[in-house]
């Protein structure tokens, strides 16, 4: 049998990991802060995994304090993460050199999810509520807004991108 210790990376920060190596006591609040955090392992062949441990802290009859963990590898999840991350951090590089914003709209509910480059030309600040057209209408130029919402109303129908220019 191998230590937990021997598979945590020399950096890693875990709470955790951290009292392992000093030999301290783990209480119930680093237990309850831990669980289901992903944790950086690396194996002895030096090949890194992302592990997702679950666990619970519990009282034995004898007053003795144990651990009970849940051991998942989410490497394939962590990687599509920073894979999405990259990804958006490069969307949000080319609108910043472009001097582009996106958008997009849930026509169900007409909520529209934008990019942080939207609200900056809108002079908006970014909210956990949903931007919607009530919200946008007000940034559009008044001579431009009803054919602007009128656009935007028409756009599902169309079948086909528009380009369209207002102030």
């Amino acid at each position: 049998g191998r230590s937990l210790l021997d598979f945590l990376p020399p950096e890693a920060h875990s709470p955790i990991g951290r009292a392992l190596m000093e030999g301290r006591p783990i209480s119930s609040d680093v237990v309850a802060t831990e669980s289901d955090t992903p944790l950086r392992v690396i194996l002895p062949d030096r090949s890194e995994r992302w592990l997702q441990y679950s666990l619970t802290s519990y009282t034995m009859p004898d007053g003795a304090r144990r651990i009970l963990s849940r051991v998942t590898d989410v490497t394939e999840r962590a990687d599509r993460d920073e894979r999405l991350r990259k990804s958006e951090e490069m969307l949000r590089r080319a609108e910043r050199i472009a001097g582009l914003a996106t958008w997009e709209m849930d026509l169900q509910n007409e909520a529209l999810s934008c990019s942080a480059a939207l609200l900056q030309m809108f002079g908006l600040e970014p909210s956990d509520a949903p931007l919607t057209r009530e919200i946008l209408r007000p940034q559009i130029h008044p001579d431009d807004r009803d054919v602007t919402m009128e656009q935007l109303i028409r756009l599902p129908d169309r079948g086909s991108p528009i380009d369209y220019t207002f102030r």
